[in-house]
């Protein structure tokens, strides 16, 4: 009986430490850090593979490469946080960001799988969505700066104001068409 509650001792301490190491703010910066170089590295992958596109080149493989480690370190990231958190990953108070995560994850790991192992369905339309959809991952920048209070604020107070940009753009649009008709009908007179 005593060793099976050392066993269980040890349970309980392993899954504090992963939680302690998980939820820790070098852990949070490195994951913010690894974040933003993945949005850079995507806008640097997106700009070789277009170059290699118009210069009739096959892409270097390098990008793939850095895709598939960016793909393990979320991947990796967000299996500890499922050990650490268990039943609260689903169902705690970060839930959505979670869902979203694990979402995220599962279309890299799909992405990686089309287009780096099964090089013959690179060309598939389901490959090519994929890698439309792998700019959401940039998303995952709004994650990163939620430690920061006020480029958090700012951000959002932008997101909030979306609807209001779109009708203000609306506007602009109706102004725009409005003085190019009055413009055209005055060259044409």
């Amino acid at each position: 009986r005593l060793r099976s509650s050392r066993i269980v001792r040890k349970r309980h301490q392993s899954k504090g430490t992963i939680w302690k190491i998980v939820h820790g703010m070098p852990f949070q910066v490195l994951m913010s850090v690894i974040i933003m170089v993945n949005a850079l590295c995507i806008g640097l992958a997106s700009d070789a593979e277009l170059t290699a596109s118009i210069q009739k080149e096959k892409p270097n493989k390098t990008w793939a490469r850095i895709d598939v480690f960016f793909c393990a370190a979320f991947f990796v990231e967000l299996l500890l946080r499922a050990i650490s958190e268990r039943s609260l990953f689903f169902y705690g108070e970060d839930w959505m960001w979670n869902l979203f995560d694990f979402v995220l994850v599962g279309i890299s790991v799909a992405d990686t799988v089309l287009n780096n192992v099964a090089v013959g369905m690179a060309n598939l339309s389901v490959a090519r969505i994929f890698r439309f959809v792998r700019f959401v991952r940039l998303i995952r920048l709004a994650r990163a700066v939620r430690n920061f209070h006020s480029l958090r604020l700012f951000i959002l107070s932008i997101f909030a104001s979306g609807t209001s940009l779109l009708w203000c753009a609306f506007i602009v649009m109706v102004i725009l068409y409005f003085f190019a008709v009055c413009f055209l009908n005055g060259i044409t007179e």
